[in-house]
């Protein structure tokens, strides 16, 4: 039986940036497909939808009520086919009865236990009209792990970051929240999985990054220490709904990994302000969300409102407007009061007001809205709420690897720096928009436009000093080292190891991204400098000079010692880690973008290259080359780096001394490798250029090989899965 599981588009937020989180109910509904069903899953938000499918049903998994519209015309084209159309999910519990003209069956309530037979009776050519499962839930312990890899996670990016993965631990909430509708979708009593199905699930997850959709981490304290305890050697970060306000399972939780909290807030009671005091005390982060338009609000009380989240550090915030969805208490009392004003589901998107409020117009609740999104982003960008510092200066690489870490566990994707001295003008970080966008994990570098007659000499100088020493280090180019103007990917500055921890981190960032194939861009900033006298510096012309001139000395012999570097490549984690002492993983992640045939001509381009006594210059080589004919550059790197290796040389040298002598070099003394060493590099020349064409189409033979099985493997697996 062939099916094709569809996940609906509906109208984002306005204002909202166009990111896609794996959608969670589908691959729910996967896992309970029996073998024998071939499923094509197909996310509308990130796909197109294959409306000439030869599949035999079709099913809709439909989370949002906005989701409604668009499903219900999905199903009448492939309906008017011939094709048979099968319903689910939330919005179809909230919706059954309106839902049933559209679909030739309805699935309403938990799958676990319940989809064999469903699709047993559609073989049987008598599926049921409605498949009523509502407050008949199956055992918690048949929930198992959900079908991820029925996802294309490489749709699932922002900037370049992995986003979140959706896991359960629990169904059920024993609260009664009267914009929810858990109640009646999930039932009151709380249903917990036992804890060592949850971890293997969240094991299982190829993302460090989760989010626990339980629709309360506050519900049973104990299963709650004993979850949070099981979860810590994940070492995993995650995000959740409300966590149980006590100390140890607080605690726990920042040790499991908790990054931030979807804290409900709608008063300005000292109860919402310590919970988020608590909250940020254990290092977690809070994103308030905030739903205006209760009946207790006005337009003064909305102000206030926005007013103290600000005031009480919230991190982030998402304002909605109350939205009286079916079966939530809140709809009962509307529709009894005659406040309903719409029920065109496409307006169900808490941006907009289908409903009369109590203390407002629907107009003004809308401009309330709006006034809140805009004064809590002002200008589109986040207001500084948060000053980390630290309790003594501990240097300006120190700062930037702090400022890292805090971006990335309220989940920011880049920081920016800029100078203290007042020579930057804030507003050129415009001019680096676009290249962040273009690659979003490059280190952007701004190049200062020096006025000769403005500028000190000492700084000139010490630019051109400090590009030298890049170029000598990497083969590679840049105007401007030493900017501090800079917009860095936290993933970078995650990934690499950086020691220096005052201004020579500057230099060390920039040298060790460039070796591990980061790309490093530059955009034309302005710059002033201020009089001696008011100029800000904490530059110390002994110590700093002496530190970047021992990191000079060990970057450089690092550059020249014949040994690989590490080297990163964009992945759907954000960076994954390229190695010669790792091919296999290494051919799996670079396979995924080119065929085997051109990773092998990239290769044996790399060894060739290698092979060639162009010391301190193969890296400029590989990647010149590399992109003039098209090939892939990483590749081409590491396989180069397989000849930084006293061998290769030490082997064409044998060669070479065999041409001109007759045979091979077995004295090694002072003389021979000293005083002959121009003798020596002419052989090493000459050997060269018999072994570089060897070396360059036996590596490529066997990268062909490998990358061929490993594509196959891949292959092989889609088909199966």
């Amino acid at each position: 039986m062939k099916m094709t599981l569809i996940y609906p588009t509906w109208p984002k937020l306005e204002g909202q940036r166009e990111y896609h989180l794996p959608p969670h109910g589908p691959v729910v509904f996967a896992a309970e497909l029996p073998p024998e069903v071939d499923l094509t899953f197909i996310d509308e938000n990130v796909q197109e939808i294959p409306f000439d499918t030869s599949s035999d049903i079709i099913a809709l998994s439909v989370m949002l009520t906005s989701q409604l519209p668009r499903a219900f015309e999905i199903a009448r084209r492939f309906r008017e086919s011939g094709t048979p159309v099968l319903f689910g999910g939330i919005a179809v519990m909230l919706h059954s009865e309106e839902v049933q003209e559209h679909a030739d069956s309805v699935f309403l309530g938990e799958v676990e236990g319940r989809l064999a037979g469903v699709l047993s009776d559609f073989r049987q050519g008598r599926m049921k009209k409605v498949y009523n499962y509502m407050n008949d839930f199956p055992d918690i312990r048949l929930v198992g792990k959900a079908r991820r890899e029925i996802l294309n996670r490489s749709l699932y990016n922002y900037r370049g970051v992995q986003m979140f993965d959706l896991v359960h631990a629990s169904r059920g909430c024993k609260f009664n929240c009267f914009p929810c509708c858990t109640g009646f979708l999930g039932g009151r009593v709380f249903r917990p999985r036992p804890i060592d199905q949850v971890i293997e699930e969240m094991a299982s997850i190829p993302n460090n990054r989760l989010f626990i959709v339980d629709n309360s981490l506050a519900q049973d304290r104990q299963w709650l220490l004993d979850l949070f305890t099981a979860m810590i050697p994940l070492k995993k970060k995650w995000v959740s709904h409300p966590i149980l306000d006590d100390d140890r399972v607080l605690n726990l939780a920042a040790e499991a990994g908790a990054w931030y909290v979807y804290q409900a807030i709608f008063d300005t009671s000292d109860v919402i302000r310590n919970r988020i005091k608590r909250l940020k005390d254990y290092g977690i982060g809070v994103e308030g969300t905030i739903i205006l338009g209760t009946d207790e609000q006005d337009e003064d009380t909305i102000k206030r409102l926005i007013d103290f989240i600000m005031e009480i550090g919230v991190d982030m915030a998402e304002f909605t407007i109350l939205t009286p969805y079916p079966h939530s208490p809140i709809r009962d009392r509307m529709e009894r009061e005659g406040r309903i004003l719409s029920n065109n589901w496409i307006d169900y998107t808490a941006d907009k007001v289908v409903f009369q409020p109590k203390r407002m117009t629907p107009e003004k609740l809308r401009e309330m809205f709006l006034y809140a999104w805009e004064t809590f982003y002002q200008g589109g960008g986040y207001q500084i709420r948060k000053v980390v510092r630290h309790s003594k200066n501990m240097g300006k690489g120190a700062a930037i690897l702090t400022a890292a870490r805090e971006a990335e566990r309220i989940g920011k994707t880049h920081i920016v720096t800029i100078d203290a001295d007042g020579q930057h003008d804030p507003n050129d970080f415009l001019r680096f928009l676009p290249l962040i966008h273009e690659n979003p994990l490059a280190i952007i570098v701004g190049n200062r436009i020096f006025d000769k007659k403005a500028s000190p000499v000492l700084s000139r100088f010490g630019r051109s000093f400090s590009n030298f020493w890049f170029r000598v280090q990497t083969s590679g180019s840049l105007k401007d080292t030493q900017s501090g103007f800079r917009a860095y990917p936290v993933a970078v500055l995650t990934w690499l190891k950086l020691h220096d921890k005052r201004f020579s981190f500057e230099i060390e960032v920039l040298v060790k991204a460039a070796w591990a194939g980061i790309e490093i861009r530059e955009v034309d900033v302005s710059v002033r400098y201020l009089p001696p006298r008011e100029r800000v510096s904490h530059f110390h012309l002994i110590k700093d000079n002496l530190a970047l001139s021992l990191l000079n000395t060990r970057l450089t012999m690092r550059a020249v010692l014949p040994l690989p570097q590490k080297q990163f490549i964009p992945s759907k984690d954000g960076l994954e880690n390229i190695s010669v002492f790792h091919p296999m993983k290494s051919l799996k992640i670079l396979s995924r973008n080119t065929s085997p045939s051109r990773l092998a001509v990239s290769a044996g381009m790399g060894v060739l290259i290698g092979t060639l006594p162009l010391v301190g210059f193969w890296t400029l080589t590989v990647l010149f080359t590399a992109n003039y004919f098209g090939l892939s550059k990483m590749t081409a790197l590491s396989s180069n780096q397989v000849c930084n290796h006293p061998v290769v040389p030490a082997l064409c040298i044998e060669l070479g001394y065999f041409f001109r002598h007759g045979k091979f070099l077995t004295e090694f003394s002072l003389n021979t490798l000293g005083y002959q060493g121009l003798e020596r590099i002419f052989e090493w020349l000459i050997g060269s250029l018999v072994l570089a064409p060897v070396f360059g189409l036996i590596s490529g033979g066997l990268i062909y090989l490998l990358a061929w099985s490993v594509t196959r493997g891949k292959r092989g697996r889609t088909k199966k899965g």
